[in-house]
């Protein structure tokens, strides 16, 4: 839905300062109230291997279970899929919940490898197709 796309842009704008590109092929999962987006995620399917990507939550709204009900509605849209994450390491419980298990990087794909090796205090992460 171009609509979602342009609010999850304009979101992730605000919330992170920067712009994010969202490509055709990603699904959105966005939370809102009052038709204000509070949350967000991505599933990107680039390169044939499903990926959990830019998770964010409203600053003000954090802490207060919008990102779990996120999550387990990204696990619901996963489904038997295999995916991975590259997320802060002190997210790792988090996305525990949603079955994701902490991996080697060297498990990684090579494109999310590539990414990894630049990022500072992040760990990878895997959900296992059921």
């Amino acid at each position: 839905m171009a609509g979602d796309r342009a609010d999850a842009v304009a979101f992730y704008r605000a919330q992170l300062g920067r712009d994010v590109d969202i490509a055709d092929d990603e699904e959105l999962l966005l939370e809102r109230e009052g038709g204000t987006v509070i949350a967000s995620v991505r599933l990107a399917p680039g390169h044939g291997t499903l990926e959990l990507r830019t998770m964010v939550v409203d600053a003000r709204r954090q802490r207060t279970g919008v990102g779990t009900r996120l999550l387990a509605r990204a696990g619901r849209a996963i489904g038997e899929r295999e995916c991975y994450c590259i997320c802060w390491s002190y997210l790792e419980t988090f996305y525990g919940t949603a079955d994701f298990v902490r991996i080697a990087p060297t498990a990684l794909p090579e494109f999310l490898r590539k990414r990894f090796a630049a990022a500072k205090d992040q760990i990878a992460m895997r959900r296992a197709p059921r």
